[in-house]
């Protein structure tokens, strides 16, 4: 089984947001770490837009990877869906200087 692990602020804020995944046995063992993680999302509904490297824009996207096996294991692809949430700007008035 492959297992994600999404960064714990998924918010927009302008840093990429880098999914973290590793291999795990029958004993909940870790087999090992996941070298290439995948990422993909759909443009304006439709067109996918892949990507090796994390998105940092509020998306929600797709991370995929595989595990080739070995002599215990047999191969697996797997993939997770994740949202960046999109942040909330803050609105600062300022007051004229010359104000009676």
């Amino acid at each position: 089984t492959i297992v994600f692990t999404a960064p714990e602020n998924m918010v927009y804020d302008g840093k990429a947001k880098t999914i973290k995944g590793v291999v795990v046995g029958v004993n909940n063992e870790e087999i090992e770490k996941i070298k290439t993680i995948h990422y993909g999302y759909l443009k304006n509904n439709s067109n996918v837009i892949s990507m090796n490297i994390a998105p940092k824009d509020a998306v929600t996207f797709t991370a995929s990877a595989s595990y080739a096996g070995s002599d215990n294991y047999n191969a697996v692809d797997y993939s997770e869906e994740f949202t960046i949430e999109k942040a909330t700007p803050t609105i600062v008035f300022t007051a004229p200087e010359n104000m009676v």
